[in-house]
């Protein structure tokens, strides 16, 4: 199978692009929610599941800040697989338009649930989302200089 044809090219973005408005769907679906973790045990038809997930994860400090850092970590992954749409060919420009995009949506979000009943539009939340976004963008910085790196040693063998 050749894997070169541009069909093949553009799955991995569509593919990104569906997840990622699955997961913003399931987002907003979340922050209408007063209790996010009862509503997902309701729609998944779960004993209280989640609910004891969230029991447990409520030891932790800070908790509900790593969930925002995770959902956003997750949704800048998709996003940055979806904005080869985007069609930018510099990785820095591509990276200062998924970090723009990811935290416009964050504070939507925050937004958003200052008009749910039982929620709060939270700085704090919202920084949380940010550093999720930031944790993922570090770790493709540091994959993409990597990769820099081995295919300029691989040239320099070659021409040496």
């Amino acid at each position: 199978m050749n894997t070169n044809h541009p069909a093949h090219g553009h799955c991995l973005p569509r593919l990104a692009t569906v997840l990622l408005a699955g997961w913003l769907v399931f987002i907003f679906l979340l922050s209408e929610q007063p209790h996010p973790f009862a509503a997902m045990d309701r729609w998944l038809g779960l004993d209280h599941t989640f609910t004891h997930i969230l029991a447990v994860i409520r030891q932790l400090n800070g908790y509900d800040k790593y969930l925002h850092a995770l959902t956003w970590l997750i949704l800048t992954a998709l996003l940055w697989q979806a904005s080869l749409f985007l069609n930018l060919v510099s990785f820095g420009k591509r990276t200062c338009a998924v970090f723009v995009i990811a935290a416009v949506l964050g504070s939507i979000d925050e937004w958003h649930q200052y008009f749910t009943p039982e929620r709060s539009l939270s700085l704090s939340d919202w920084l949380a989302d940010v550093f999720g976004v930031i944790i993922l963008l570090f770790i493709l910085v540091i994959t993409h200089r990597l990769q820099l790196r081995m295919q300029s040693k691989q040239l320099h063998q070659q021409g040496g």
